[in-house]
């Protein structure tokens, strides 16, 4: 019986160090099995561990990529795939360097994002909490002196009837956002409903555009990570291609892309399926013609991504303005629906004595 302390797997974050340690290693003309049994002496205990573990497999017979899928927890399926295609084409090295290098990036640009959310939802959840205590609080405590008024404006009875409401409303959209997040994850965890899903979203208006770009620039990395370590340009394909996760598109996409066996330009499989724009048609053709497919392969999935990046810190910056707009104009309303009702009852008031 194995022992489950052997076979528990260690948590992603950790193979990302592990991998980055064993490019260090190997790049200093290090072999993979020297680079594991000095890890297994490591300071770190998990990464010790981990390497322990490695060790025990490739003494079983497995290979480097299956042992790591045995150790570790990789959420990410290209990972692997292609560090397999860098292990059986003498690449090992290249694919280490390669896709550490896109982790790197990867959280670097994760950790932009992150800093670029903080501002934003600082000032919607204060806009939210401002318009809660107004609703519930401060609204409320004028009901009674407005209670005998003749006469109120359409926005004023809006308030009062709202009022104390706000924080029911709060707590159903609470309720509401964990049923669709249960609802996610059972989505994913159902084969049927996931394909369902996927056939719904890359069918309906808009949403669709997200998945396609999404998809395009999944693919496109893979592509440019694979002609990094060397792998035929088929094989390549392949591993793109199995990147993108919609698989109605991915099926799609591989009709198209099959026609490069029957001789058709790269640039002609990958139009019809929208993966590429005009520009990046033009790019690709000419890049087939003089032989320079892996650099322009490269700058169009970082063009990719720089896009990407622009689009969402556009939207976060728009968040924060918006945000103080909506708190603005909605104490405007408090304005119109209290304050001037208050000086009119005041002044009848006034006018009565």
């Amino acid at each position: 019986m194995v022992n489950s302390a052997i076979t528990k797997k260690f948590p992603e974050k950790y193979f990302w160090k592990y991998l980055d340690l064993l490019e260090l290693l190997l790049s200093q003309n290090g072999r993979i099995t020297d680079a594991v049994i000095i890890l297994s002496n490591d300071g770190d205990k998990k990464i010790k561990k981990a390497s322990l573990q490695i060790q025990n497999d490739l003494k079983k017979g497995l290979s480097i990529s299956q042992a790591l899928m045995e150790t570790f927890v990789i959420s990410n399926a290209k990972v692997i795939s292609i560090f397999k295609a860098g292990e059986e084409s003498a690449s090992l090295e290249k694919a280490l360097r390669a896709l550490t290098d896109d982790q790197k990036k990867t959280e670097e640009r994760n950790k932009r994002l992150v800093d670029l959310l903080i501002y934003p939802s600082i000032v919607f959840s204060f806009s939210i909490l401002a318009v809660w205590i107004i609703f519930d609080y401060v609204i409320l405590g004028f009901s009674d002196i407005f209670a005998n008024a003749q006469e109120l404006p359409r926005i004023s009875k809006f308030l009062l009837e709202y009022s104390g409401h706000m924080g029911g409303s709060l707590i159903n959209l609470l309720w509401i956002s964990i049923f669709f997040l249960f609802l996610i994850i059972v989505i994913q965890k159902n084969k049927s409903l996931l394909s369902g899903y996927y056939y719904l979203s890359i069918k309906l208006p808009f949403y669709n555009i997200f998945i396609r770009n999404s998809s395009k620039r999944t693919f496109f990395k893979t592509l440019a990570l694979s002609q990094n370590v060397n792998i035929p340009l088929e094989r390549c394909l392949e591993l793109a291609l199995e990147s993108i996760q919609n698989k109605y598109f991915r099926n799609t996409c591989e009709k198209s892309v099959r026609e490069i066996r029957n001789g058709v330009d790269l640039c002609d499989c990958l139009k019809p399926v929208g993966l590429v724009t005009s520009r990046e048609y033009s790019q690709l053709s000419l890049a087939q013609k003089f032989g320079n497919l892996e650099r322009i392969v490269t700058e169009i999935s970082l063009e990719n991504d720089r896009v990407s990046e622009r689009w969402v810190e556009t939207v976060m910056k728009l968040v924060g303005p918006f945000s103080i707009l909506f708190l603005g104009g909605f104490i405007l309303l408090i304005a119109m629906g209290v304050i001037v009702p208050l000086f009119s009852i005041q002044a009848s008031i006034g006018g009565g004595f």
